[in-house]
């Protein structure tokens, strides 16, 4: 039945369906879940006196940037994706936690691991180079606020983390233990990774049979790979990659799985014959 426009649901259909809504939890609460993980990772035990004051100031300071992109960064219709919960700010913790503590050697270290996380979490999910610009004007801002200058300084370059920097382990008889080990670190350079990802395109090369790959790992391509490398290293991580033909989405995609240590496989749509 169809009146005013709307779709009228019977009574008996809509009896057997609950309606249920979970309200945001209060930011003590919110504190209590992440920076309780944070003050238990982070102790004086294992770490110097500023990472650990470092470390007490994140969630704080997380909460605030996932608050105030909520408020700027409205879905539209050109950009419905634009929605930030509960999940996205805790991807930015779980990222935190993926760097071991012998990687984490400095205050310094964790504020730019932070910040790193924070941009794939939320950066990388907006559309337009204006959105972005924001983002970085933002945690500039806010890293000023709850840091100081001196970690609004250091974190004006660029930095990168990835899990594929390590070589093989083998044991005193050349038998490879690990092949594939996973340390998330900062990246040294650019042209340091970028050396090391064209052997491992080579070595893709050299076991692939069918697909070979020629790629220009100019800087661009290299921090997409770096993404998708983070996005399958993470559990459960998943992306939509979108672009138009030919711009290297698919080999990108091979590449870092590869380097991951992963399967690789793709659903092809063909025909089915009826008899």
């Amino acid at each position: 039945m169809l009146t005013g426009g709307k779709n009228d649901l019977p009574t008996r259909l809509t009896r057997m369906f609950n309606s249920v809504n979970m309200t945001l939890p209060a930011k003590a609460s919110i504190d209590n879940v992440f920076g309780s993980i944070l003050r238990g990772r982070f102790t004086e035990e294992n770490c110097d006196e500023g990472t650990v004051s470092l470390a007490h100031k994140l969630t704080d300071t997380t909460i605030a940037f996932w608050e105030k992109i909520k408020a700027k960064m409205l879905p539209t219709p050109a950009k419905f994706h634009y929605i930030f919960n509960m999940r996205d700010l805790s991807r930015v913790f779980q990222g935190v936690m993926l760097a071991p503590n012998d990687v984490i050697s400095s205050s310094e270290v964790l504020c730019k691991l932070w910040k790193h996380e924070c941009e794939r979490v939320f950066k990388d999910k907006l559309t337009t180079g204006e959105d972005k610009e924001w983002v970085e004007r933002a945690l500039s801002a806010l890293v000023k606020d709850a840091f100081g200058d001196d970690y609004a300084a250091m974190l004006e370059d660029k930095a990168y983390f990835v899990d594929f920097q390590r070589e093989p382990i083998y044991d005193d008889e050349g038998v490879c233990l690990e092949e594939n080990p996973k340390v998330y670190e900062p990246v040294p350079t650019m042209d340091a990774v970028r050396k090391m990802v064209y052997a491992k395109m080579g070595d893709f090369n050299e076991s692939s049979k069918i697909v070979k790959l020629d790629l220009v790992l100019f800087d661009d391509a290299m921090s997409h790979l770096m993404r998708i490398s983070r996005i399958i290293g993470m559990p459960r991580g998943s992306a939509l990659r979108v672009g138009v033909g030919g711009s290297g989405k698919q080999s990108l995609t091979r590449l870092a799985s590869f380097i991951a240590g992963n399967f690789t496989f793709q659903i092809v749509i063909t025909k089915v014959s009826q008899y």
